[in-house]
């Protein structure tokens, strides 16, 4: 198998709004997030053979990351995005920067993983974003839980949502297991979060 390396990796570090590349990197560390979000080997090794980041796969993420956090926001009528002096900013930074590295990784493929790790990942991913159990009922996840708890200094805005179009919304169940892109969409719904 013969790689063709792009050795013109992007020079500024990724940044989304709840969370950077230095927040993945400070979770899971600097190589792993390099490792995982080098997905196809398409970047050349650095002169000490450690992996580099792919900073457009750890924009993605983070891409992801904050359209969950914004989607679940408004589902609690909030203004997204949450501002940066909200109360808990600190709280919501971690599981923002947690949320994309299991993004990365999930999004790396299990070919070339460890299974019982990406077992772990998949699991870690549920308790983060929430998942429906056996019986049918939904369970929320800690991001959920956040919003759950309330958020202090930040706005409650009136309406059916502010940030996207009422007629298309995405329903928490409708995110398949172990993707992150829901791919059923709901219209003129809003669903209920139990």
């Amino acid at each position: 198998m013969g790689n063709s390396f792009a050795t013109t990796p992007s020079s500024s570090p990724a940044a989304g709004h709840y969370a950077v590349q230095s927040d993945i990197e400070n979770v899971f560390g600097t190589y792993n997030v390099a490792m995982w979000s080098n997905r196809d080997d398409k970047l050349a090794p650095n002169s000490d053979g450690s992996p580099q980041p792919d900073i457009n796969q750890i924009q993605q993420a983070l891409n992801r990351t904050d359209a969950f956090i914004n989607w679940m926001g408004s589902q609690f009528k909030y203004g997204t995005p949450l501002p940066t002096t909200i109360t808990q900013w600190a709280r919501l930074n971690y599981l923002a920067a947690e949320d994309a590295g299991v993004e990365l990784y999930l999004a790396r493929g299990v070919i070339d993983e460890n299974k019982d790790e990406a077992g772990k990942f998949a699991a870690r991913r549920r308790q983060l974003r929430g998942y429906t159990n056996a019986g049918g009922k939904w369970i929320p996840g800690e991001i959920e839980e956040f919003f759950i708890a309330g958020v202090g200094g930040a706005t409650r805005v009136s309406g059916v949502n502010v940030t996207r179009s009422p007629e298309v919304v995405l329903s928490p169940v409708a995110v398949p297991y172990g993707t992150s892109t829901p791919n059923i969409f709901q219209s003129n719904q809003i669903p209920t979060i139990p």
